[in-house]
């Protein structure tokens, strides 16, 4: 499982603000699945917050943020206030 790196990005208002790779995680996926589920029954479409690359910045009403994973858009937020 997730043996080969794989890469996730971000844009904010279609600009890229956040790109990067899991080679660059601290801890694997596998590490962090293997200590989340020694507490707690994980389901499909839960989520796991890890951190983040580097890119945070400030957002602001009306915003638009959309995640990528291998390039595929698996989310898109509006930020209403």
């Amino acid at each position: 499982m997730f043996e080969t790196p794989f890469h996730f990005s971000m844009t904010q208002n279609g600009s890229m603000v956040q790109e990067g790779d899991s080679s660059l995680m601290i801890y694997s996926l596998p590490q962090i699945l293997e200590s989340i589920t020694e507490y707690f029954t994980l389901y499909p479409g839960d989520l796991i917050y890890t951190g983040t690359p580097a890119g945070v910045g400030p957002t602001s009403k009306g915003d638009v943020f959309e995640g990528f994973f291998e390039g595929k858009p698996v989310f898109k937020v509006h930020v209403n206030s």
